[in-house]
């Protein structure tokens, strides 16, 4: 198998990153979003959760996803959950930020 590389120009991640919201895909074979999206379909993906994760300027720099092999409906509850989860990727990024920061106000002084 070749090896894939993700991307941030895949449909589905320009259309979280763009609309800043999650997107839910319960079956990618006839999602309008992911028609070119050779990376999923190498994966046996065919159901789709993504929400978006954000700088400390409040700009959507990525997304973090999960994938199905099969069909299926995403639960409200499952919505919910990777968007508390992308929440605490985010506030990592932002403590990390924070701490550079920090460090390099510090080594000025």
């Amino acid at each position: 198998m070749d090896k894939l590389e993700p991307t941030l120009d895949l449909p589905v991640c320009r259309t979280i990153i763009q609309g800043r919201r999650i997107v839910a895909l319960d079956d990618l074979r006839g999602a309008d979003n992911t028609a070119d999206n050779s990376f999923l379909e190498a994966l046996g993906a065919q159901s789709y959760l993504g929400a978006p994760v954000f700088d400390p300027a409040d700009t959507a720099v990525g997304t973090l996803c999960v994938l199905g092999t099969t069909a299926r409906i995403w639960s409200e509850r499952q919505k919910e959950q990777i968007v508390d989860l992308a929440s605490l990727i985010t506030e990592r990024i932002t403590l990390r930020a924070t701490l550079a920061t920090v460090r390099l106000l510090s080594e000025r002084n």
